[in-house]
C-alpha cells in the first residue's frame, strides 16, 4: 500500500470518528419546572434546535393517588401544565425524544403550582388592653388562597414621630403586642405573602392604648438593721406582679430606681450611726404609673451609744 493510500484511509477514518462524535455529542435536553398560577411549566433546555428539537413527549404528573397524562407529537420548547391545586405537591416524569436519531430520555422532577396573588387580609381589628401598653391585632386570610397555602404575615406599625416597626407570623388569629407606650395612638397595616408573591396591604387601621391601671402596691414594708446599712424587704399580691417594672424608694429627700428583678428585698447601704431613717417603696408599672406607697423606718447597727432609744411610738431623746 503506497503512502498516498495510507493517508487517505487515515483521513477517511478521522472524519467517521468526528462524525461518529457528534453524534454522541448531541444530548436529548434536560428540562426544569416552573411554577404558575394554578399550573406547572414545563421548560427544555434547548442549546442547538436543528439536532435537539423536541419531537414526542410524555408527561405524567402524580398527586398522591392522583395522576394525569400529556402526550403529543410536536416541536415545542415548552409545555404548560394547567388546571393543578395551588400549593399542592406534584411529582412530574417527562419523556422527551428530539429529531437527532429520535434519542430519548425520561426524567423527573418535583413542583408546587403557586396561588392567586392574595388579596387584602380581612377583618383587621386592634384592641386596646388595660395594661395600657399591650393591644391585641388579629385577622383573618385572604378568602381566594386555599387552605393548603401557608401564608405569610407582614404586621407593620407605626406611631407619629417616625416611629415604624415590622414583626412577622406564620398564622392569622390573634396575636398580642407588647411594649407600646400608655395613651398613644399607633397605625395598624398587615400584608399577606406567599414566598415571593406579595399580596395587597390592607387599609390602615389607628388605635389608641389606654392609660393603664396602677401596678400593685408593695405592702409590709420591713427595714432588718444590718451595719452601717439595711435590707429592705417588702411582699406583694400574687396577681400582678407582671406589670411592675421597677420600684421608687425615697428617702432622705431623695429618690432612687430599683429595677424589677423578681426580687423582694433591696440592701441600702452606707447609713449613718444613730441616725433614723424613713423610706417610702413604690411599685412602678410600665405604663409609668405609680402605686400607693409603703413605709418602713429604722436605724442601722451601731455599736455607740445612741442619744435615743426606740419604742412603739416613735423616738425618745435622752
Amino acid at each position: 500500500m503506497s503512502a498516498h493510500e495510507i493517508l487517505v484511509l487515515s483521513f477517511a477514518w478521522l472524519l467517521g470518528f468526528i462524525s461518529a462524535t457528534e453524534e454522541e455529542a448531541v444530548l436529548v435536553p434536560d428540562f426544569e419546572l416552573v411554577p404558575v398560577e394554578s399550573g406547572l411549566l414545563v421548560k427544555w433546555f434547548i442549546d442547538d434546535y436543528e439536532t435537539q428539537s423536541v419531537i414526542y413527549y410524555q408527561i405524567e404528573i402524580q398527586n398522591g393517588q392522583w395522576t394525569r397524562a400529556i402526550q403529543a407529537t410536536e416541536n415545542v420548547s415548552s409545555v404548560l401544565i394547567d388546571n393543578l391545586e395551588p400549593c399542592h405537591f406534584y411529582t412530574v416524569s417527562v419523556t422527551t425524544v428530539i429529531i437527532w436519531n429520535q434519542q430519548m430520555k425520561v426524567a423527573w422532577k418535583c413542583g408546587t403550582p403557586l396561588p392567586k396573588i392574595p388579596s387584602k387580609v380581612r377583618d383587621l381589628l386592634v384592641t386596646s388592653l388595660s395594661s395600657g401598653t399591650e393591644q391585641i391585632v388579629s385577622w383573618r386570610r385572604p378568602t381566594e388562597v386555599p387552605p393548603a397555602c401557608h401564608l405569610h404575615y407582614d404586621l407593620i406599625i407605626r406611631r407619629a414621630g417616625g416611629y415604624e416597626h415590622h414583626l412577622g407570623f406564620d398564622t392569622h388569629g390573634q396575636h398580642l403586642i407588647r411594649n407600646l407606650e400608655p395613651q398613644t395612638t399607633y397605625y395598624f397595616k398587615i400584608q399577606a405573602n406567599y414566598g415571593e408573591l406579595r399580596g395587597e396591604a390592607s387599609d390602615m387601621v389607628e388605635q389608641p392604648t389606654t392609660a393603664g391601671e396602677a401596678p400593685v402596691s408593695p405592702y409590709d414594708l420591713r427595714f432588718i438593721p444590718l451595719e452601717f446599712s439595711g435590707n429592705l424587704t417588702w411582699r406583694l399580691p400574687v396577681k400582678g406582679m407582671e406589670r411592675i417594672q421597677k420600684y421608687n424608694l425615697i428617702f432622705e429627700g431623695a429618690a432612687y430606681e430599683i429595677p424589677n428583678e423578681g426580687q423582694t428585698n433591696f440592701l441600702v447601704e452606707d447609713l449613718a450611726e444613730c441616725s433614723w431613717y424613713c423610706m417610702q417603696l413604690a411599685a412602678v408599672g410600665s405604663n409609668h404609673i405609680e402605686s400607693k406607697k409603703a413605709l418602713a423606718c429604722g436605724t442601722p447597727l451601731t455599736t455607740r451609744v445612741c442619744p435615743y432609744q426606740r419604742t412603739a411610738k416613735g423616738l425618745v431623746v435622752d
